[in-house]
């Protein structure tokens, strides 16, 4: 699989790339940037430090956490970034009023959070749509930062047109909708926790080739 850097000047094209599974690794544009510079300065200013990326050292896991989730209200809601969010699809070449979206979303990755076994499960390979994701929707991922390539995350080229074995029958998106809490009970009252963590998940398979890479802030 080979990644690629720039969209088809026929945006048709590259949205059939998208649904055959190619994937885009391509420079943040003005719109991108912009968004980037208003979402770190949310930042400093919901977790009272201008060094972000250090704020675990500052904050325990409960009080971060709560600030992160007022900055998500934020980004989910505030027409602003609705519209910061239409204005990089047109940078890239998309028609804004033919695309339907999610709000921004914050992504926030603790460092060793994989080692934690609440968290863990985040970390496994899986599949967007066994969270009920549509087939339709195309994933947009935004750095804040300067990202090395340990830093992101790795795709399975050999898995995108086969099928996986996975856990994913007992993920139920009625108690998502309730929040990751009600899973995390549900799983409890049915034994599975331990086995399986946070649905869901590949069992058993062994992918061979791995395909990872760095990225720039925008």
């Amino acid at each position: 699989m080979n990644i690629a850097t720039s969209f088809s000047e026929d945006n048709s094209a590259t949205r059939q790339q998208i649904y055959d599974g190619q994937v885009f690794l391509v420079s943040g544009g003005k719109a991108s940037r912009k968004l980037v510079a208003a979402t770190l300065g949310l930042l400093e200013q919901v977790l009272e430090t201008d060094d972000v990326r250090r704020a675990h050292l500052i904050h325990d896991d409960e009080e971060l956490f709560a600030r992160f989730g007022r900055l998500r209200r934020i980004l989910y809601l505030e027409h602003e970034y609705h519209e910061s969010v239409r204005a990089i699809l047109a940078d890239c070449g998309f028609d804004p009023d033919e695309v339907a979206f999610d709000p921004a979303r914050l992504r926030v990755v603790l460092p060793n959070g994989h080692q934690n076994p609440r968290a863990a499960p985040v970390y496994f390979p899986h599949r967007d749509t066994w969270y009920a994701h549509p087939q339709a929707l195309a994933v947009w991922w935004v750095p804040l930062h300067d990202l090395a390539s340990e830093e992101t995350f790795r795709f399975f080229p050999e898995s995108f047109d086969s099928p996986v074995p996975n856990d994913s029958e007992i993920f139920d998106y009625a108690d998502l909708d309730q929040g990751w809490a009600r899973v995390e009970d549900r799983l409890a009252e049915e034994g599975q926790w331990h086995d399986c963590g946070l649905p869901a998940r590949i069992g058993g398979t062994q992918f061979r080739k791995r395909v990872r890479f760095c990225s720039e802030s925008g």
